[in-house]
């Protein structure tokens, strides 16, 4: 059989199934098309776990007729502060589900 002991008195090994990166932020998508909103913003850090989360929200939405109205990527902490004024500055009239692609859900001020 299978023995995920390690040595003995070792806890055992652990490890979880999880969706397809590129399905992470889907429900987040699925969310923002239930509470009525036409259009989303996405803005998600510069790597490569992100981007995958990024693609399959693109895709979703558009599976939703949702129009992406803002797709941004930030490299630091730091930058993303700039980052939200540009989102602010360029949507005033709208507000936006915006979708990091590394966190949670945030309604956009």
């Amino acid at each position: 059989g299978l023995d995920l002991g390690g040595l003995p008195g070792d806890p055992p090994i652990g490890f979880s199934l999880l969706p397809p990166n590129t399905e992470s932020l889907t429900a987040a998508v699925d969310w923002a098309a239930s509470m009525g909103v036409q259009s989303v913003a996405l803005l998600f850090r510069d790597d490569a776990f992100s981007r995958q989360a990024a693609q399959g929200a693109r895709r979703r939405a558009g599976e939703l007729g949702l129009k992406v109205a803002w797709d941004r990527t930030y490299r630091s902490a730091a930058e993303i502060w700039q980052v939200a004024i540009e989102l602010e500055l360029a949507e005033k009239d709208h507000v936006l589900p915006v979708i990091p692609a590394t966190t949670a859900t945030v309604p956009a001020a």
